[in-house]
């Protein structure tokens, strides 16, 4: 569990940047350019080949262990509050929202949503494989976790910080 990988983290923040400034341009709103359709799918398959293990992971860490794997669509579900539905789709200017569903060992009822901003992908430094964005995966309707960032590193601490730290445990 402790190895990152740069292969889909990039791409990802491409295909999302991509897409927004595809999605921009300034062609007539009728007009809907093929090429840009499809970068949109692909970074919408993308998000969810990517968010998908780190939510299974966030429900194991937290004791909820999932039974198979979770699907996922960029599609909300049928119950989604008003607020997904009105304006809300998978893909807005600034993100691309990702819907997991699915059960956990015990047979609980699991539900994750996730949404990466376009962006904080842009902002990210170089080599940082994280995915930043909102995430909050819920057991039998009960939020069990909220996160700002999947596959992110610990913020690494200064040097003073660091050597109390060593120091205080060399006493213990």
């Amino acid at each position: 569990m402790g190895v990152r990988s740069t292969v889909t983290g990039a791409p990802l923040a491409a295909l999302l940047l991509g897409t927004a400034c595809a999605l921009a341009s300034c062609a007539p709103a009728a007009e809907v350019d093929p090429a840009v359709v499809e970068l949109q799918k692909a970074a919408e398959a993308l998000a969810i080949t990517v968010l998908r293990p780190g939510a299974e992971r966030a429900f194991a860490r937290e004791g909820h262990p999932i039974e198979g794997a979770l699907e996922c669509t960029v599609t909300p579900p049928a119950d989604a509050s008003p607020s997904q539905e009105a304006g809300e789709g998978a893909d807005r200017a600034d993100g691309t929202t990702v819907h997991c569903a699915g059960t956990t060992e015990q047979g609980a009822e699991v539900r994750f949503e996730g949404e990466l901003s376009r962006e904080a992908l842009a902002a990210r430094p170089v080599g940082d494989d994280g995915l930043p964005g909102t995430f909050v995966g819920t057991v039998d309707g009960e939020e069990v976790f909220r996160m700002d960032c999947i596959q992110c590193a610990p913020a690494v601490a200064d040097d003073a910080t660091q050597r109390r730290s060593d120091t205080a445990r060399v006493g213990d």
